[in-house]
């Protein structure tokens, strides 16, 4: 199973960075990343994004708030799963 696991993440990693490679991001969207990394008042999409907003010390504290009651949600369905597999 761990290995089944570790051969699709290894097979995404691998489609990730060939999709990179030959599509290539235009200025456009490189110019719309720049201006949602620097706006303050857009939600920022991606971790490095919350990270460059709100500096190199104070990124977790905002990330807490945004997401702690949907991860706690999210942390107890994935122990009921767990639960429910291991019996």
């Amino acid at each position: 199973m761990a290995s089944g696991l570790i051969r699709k993440q290894c097979l995404a990693l691998i489609g990730q960075v060939l999709r990179r490679r030959y599509e290539k991001p235009s200025v456009e969207k490189l110019r719309q990343a720049i201006m949602r990394t620097e706006d303050p008042s857009i939600t920022a999409h991606t971790l490095p994004e919350q990270i460059e907003k709100r500096g190199a010390q104070s990124w977790i504290d905002p990330l807490i708030e945004d997401m702690g009651e949907w991860l706690l949600l999210q942390l107890g369905d994935m122990a009921n799963l767990l639960e429910v597999l291991l019996k």
